[in-house]
């Protein structure tokens, strides 16, 4: 039994990883711009004219929605769109986060912020690596194409969370609600 001839000189020979690393190479120079330059020029308007609840939901539908982009990403000019969909994604994720510490921030008694905001954080970093897993069962599964249409997917739809909330009625996000702390021996 033989084995297939494996391609010379390793993966970086290979003309589709070389292009699709140099368009991930340049939407990943435009992420740390974009996480400075996308808080006040994106989140703070965003709050000011449309009120926190509800540009927490547009930071979180309208980006989002491009997340799909990413599986189209194939050969020379379809980079752009990995340029393009990890721009407002990043986009997304940082206006979505500035509004959701700052909100943190206001409601949380100072006592228990860094207990609330480290639950957060965990649930949301522990979340990376089950998806990473979950995306290789499926790439090896069903290949690597397809592997990135469900899970951009499922990106996509992960902003649906906000619909059943309250939070969709809501032109600004409650401010805290006063109550006497009961100190207890």
């Amino acid at each position: 039994m033989s084995t297939p001839a494996r391609p010379r000189g390793g993966l970086w020979r290979q003309r589709d990883f070389s292009l699709f690393w140099a368009g991930e190479s340049i939407s990943e120079v435009g992420n740390p711009i974009t996480i400075v330059v996308v808080p006040p020029l994106v989140a703070r308007p965003l709050g000011r004219r449309f009120g926190t609840a509800r540009a927490l939901l547009i930071a979180s539908f309208v980006p989002l929605s491009f997340t799909p982009l990413l599986a189209l990403a194939h050969k020379n000019p379809d980079l752009a769109f990995t340029v393009v969909a990890n721009l407002l994604i990043a986009g997304s994720v940082v206006s979505s986060n500035v509004i959701g510490a700052a909100f943190r921030q206001a409601y949380v008694p100072s006592h228990i912020l860094g207990r609330v905001s480290s639950a957060i954080m965990t649930v949301a970093y522990a979340m990376m690596p089950a998806g990473a897993l979950l995306t290789g069962v499926i790439a090896t599964a069903f290949g690597v194409r397809t592997a990135m249409w469900i899970i951009t997917a499922t990106i996509s739809a992960s902003s649906l969370v906000y619909l059943p909330s309250p939070l969709r009625h809501l032109r600004d996000l409650p401010p805290r609600q006063e109550t006497p702390v009961l100190l207890t021996r």
